[in-house]
């Protein structure tokens, strides 16, 4: 009886583990996320633009048209 409640006990713990570490790594992919889009806004979009196609609002006030970054692989 030891046995079989020793294994229960086991797996209830490692599923309690595995759902902890998955919305772990969901909550670091987010942050990951939000930071990424701050740095992209910040730096990239005046002249690549909010939609990345290289329109931004100082875009033409470059002498080489922004890069479309949409068509990057």
């Amino acid at each position: 009886m030891n046995k079989v409640k020793t294994v229960s006990n086991t797996a209830i713990l490692l599923g309690i583990l595995t759902l902890l570490l998955h919305f772990a790594v969901q909550a670091e992919s987010t942050v990951e996320q939000d930071i990424g889009e701050l740095e992209y806004t910040s730096f990239c979009a005046t002249c690549h633009g909010n939609d990345g196609k290289g329109n931004g609002p100082k875009a033409n006030q470059l002498s080489a048209k922004p890069t479309n970054l949409t068509l990057l692989s």
